[in-house]
């Protein structure tokens, strides 16, 4: 017999089938069901993620927001191992079930792991206009899985509102005031279809046209993105809707952060990262705390615009970045004992 007869090998070696999706279209439950059963817990891991655990507890009994960066270069699994933790807040029996031998010990290390009931929000940040709407998205999607109807999280209906009402008061009434607002800005013809039909993009879009012709005389003034409620409200709006769903904290998962921030421009960068520092920012009180859980490449520092020119905003990143601190992270040298029990395993028969 040849030695590969001896061992658990893929039947496939298209590199595909090793990329980790935390989330998003490509993610399957099947492919998820094989990262569970894959993901080695090294021993250099191992300690790490007790701390974390066990700080992630401390902070949830405290109702305080905790943040941590896991840490490590392009296919060390950062996004393998955010799917394990994903689970494991879940209180998913599958993960122990089918998972690695460690995570059963750190379920009996940690008990609160059982005896909260966290929601875990997924994002992957690749393709988002900007974090705020990924998150309020995010939290959506998650919460109508769920069978949950989702927070308002925007003025949409509120600009809406406002629209029909001067409608109400226009002579002839409110189609005679569309009638005019189309002749003078004709992407409004699609009110109604949007109004009744459209989804949240497409009302968002709509609000801001309705926004930006009504209050700036310019159609074009306010952004679809610029109709959703701040962070500070949006947050808060999050953790009450949680709350009185049942959960006792929420999970931010977030993917590919730093990718995504390097095309950003300084303006947009520095507005990002604020967002970020914010979703930890202990002073932000929420009737839930938050754990945010972000997978990083390099140094958060590292990722600054050559544009950003605003006095002392390297050492802020370096305050927002403590907020994140200890790192959980992810060492080449763990590679050789993920070989060992994933690649060189042997076969049960």
């Amino acid at each position: 017999m040849r030695i590969a007869d001896y061992l658990q090998l893929p039947t496939s070696t298209d590199v595909d089938q090793f990329i980790v999706r935390l989330c998003g279209q490509d993610w399957t439950p099947e492919a998820e069901d094989d990262n569970l059963r894959t993901y080695v817990v090294t021993d250099k891991l191992r300690p790490s993620l007790d701390a974390f655990l066990t700080a992630t507890g401390a902070s949830f009994a405290q109702n305080k927001p905790i943040g941590r960066f896991i840490y490590g270069t392009f296919g060390s699994g950062k996004s393998h191992l955010m799917t394990v933790l994903g689970k494991m807040l879940e209180r998913d029996e599958k993960v122990y079930a089918i998972g690695h031998r460690a995570l059963r010990e750190l379920r009996h290390e940690q008990p609160w792991l059982d005896q909260r009931k966290t929601l875990v929000v997924r994002l992957n940040m690749m393709g988002r206009e900007n974090l705020r709407g990924a998150l309020y998205d995010a939290y959506t999607e998650a919460v109508e899985r769920r069978g949950c109807i989702a927070p308002t999280l925007s003025d949409h209906e509120e600009i809406f509102r406002r629209f029909e009402a001067d409608g109400a008061r226009y002579p002839g009434g409110l189609g005679a005031y569309l009638a005019m607002a189309i002749a003078d800005e004709p992407r409004l013809a699609e009110w109604h279809l949007t109004r009744e039909n459209g989804t949240l993009e497409a009302k968002l879009n709509l609000a801001a046209l309705v926004k930006g012709w009504r209050d700036h005389g310019s159609a074009d003034a306010v952004a679809g993105d610029d109709v959703r409620v701040t962070l500070r409200e949006g947050m808060g709006r999050i953790a009450l809707h949680a709350k009185e769903n049942g959960f006792d904290g929420i999970a931010w998962l977030i993917d590919e952060l730093v990718i995504w921030l390097r095309g950003k421009r300084a303006q947009e960068y520095s507005s990002q990262i604020n967002d970020l520092s914010a979703m930890v920012d202990g002073e932000m009180a929420r009737v839930v705390p938050f754990l945010v859980v972000v997978a990083v490449q390099h140094d958060i520092q590292t990722t600054c615009p050559e544009d950003m020119s605003e006095a002392g905003f390297r050492d802020k990143l370096g305050h927002v970045a403590d907020r994140f601190k200890p790192h959980v992270t992810l060492e080449e040298q763990d590679l050789y004992q993920v070989a060992e029990q994933r690649v060189l395993a042997l076969r049960e028969d």
